[in-house]
């Protein structure tokens, strides 16, 4: 059937939504790559954010089921397992992929477990909680203090006590006052790293009262220019010798990032 020259020509719908999705196509392709990075970049900050909370929501459900008790770093199982707090609250979570950084460089691993049972070797380089402690009676709160767990009653400030900090050391705790091991390059056979910040030199951090933040690396020096000591159960401040400590950390972990 011949067109009518009097009647105007109307595109098919199908014809507008291909020649629409051509358009758009175009124009996704002609964005800077910069762009596209950025985007990807700040995705995986949230993503990162995202998995903290999830862990610190493990972490209350535990506490509810322990007498308002932290899990414990680490103890030795009834088998002579090692039992980290990643192991105790991972009934809460039931997801590996939670516990991995998708930004962090050393923490591509597997995402389904080994084997029925949950052990430690099953989770990635990624979040480490707070273990810091010195011998002046520093402590945080998943110091070798509180063998059974820290009690939540015992943080005088929880919204900026850390509880769990972005790492990139193949331990399950991250101690800022041991410089020998979380100042240093990682590599797949080594156990030592750093402070992760590579969310646009940022790095995440879980609160004991459940809140997630991403901080500069200078946030977390401890000193009361920065609002105080987040490594400390109490807010106290660290001794000269401690802080020389704590700096060189942070400060090695920020230069990683510039």
């Amino acid at each position: 059937m011949e067109p009518d020259p009097a009647k105007p020509y109307k595109p098919s719908l199908g014809f507008v939504a291909c020649l629409t999705s051509i358009v758009i196509f175009l124009l996704v392709i002609s964005l800077p790559f910069s762009y596209s990075q950025n985007d990807r970049d700040r995705a995986k900050a949230r993503s990162c954010a995202s998995n903290m909370r999830q862990i610190g929501l493990g972490m209350l459900q535990y506490m509810q089921d322990n007498d308002e008790q932290f899990p414990a770093r680490q103890y030795t199982g009834k088998d002579g397992e090692n039992v980290t707090w990643r192991v105790a609250i991972y009934p809460y979570i039931k997801s590996l992929t939670v516990f991995r950084c998708p930004s962090n460089p050393v923490a591509p691993g597997p995402t389904v477990l080994a084997s029925q049972e949950i052990k430690d070797s099953d989770f990635v380089r990624s979040y480490a909680v707070n273990s810091t402690s010195d011998d002046a009676g520093c402590f945080g709160p998943f110091s070798g203090k509180f063998p059974k767990g820290f009690p939540f009653a015992m943080a005088d400030s929880p919204s900026s006590l850390a509880l769990v900090v972005e790492s990139t050391a193949a331990y399950c705790d991250f101690n800022v006052l041991e410089p020998n091991i979380f100042r240093h390059p990682t590599n797949p056979h080594s156990l030592t790293g750093y402070l992760y910040c590579g969310h646009k030199s940022m790095t995440n951090v879980l609160f004991c009262d459940g809140h997630v933040k991403p901080k500069k690396p200078t946030d977390l020096l401890g000193t009361a220019a920065f609002g105080g000591n987040p490594w400390t159960t109490d807010g106290a401040p660290f001794s000269a010798a401690d802080q020389a400590k704590a700096t060189s950390v942070i400060e090695y972990s920020a230069k990683q990032y510039q």
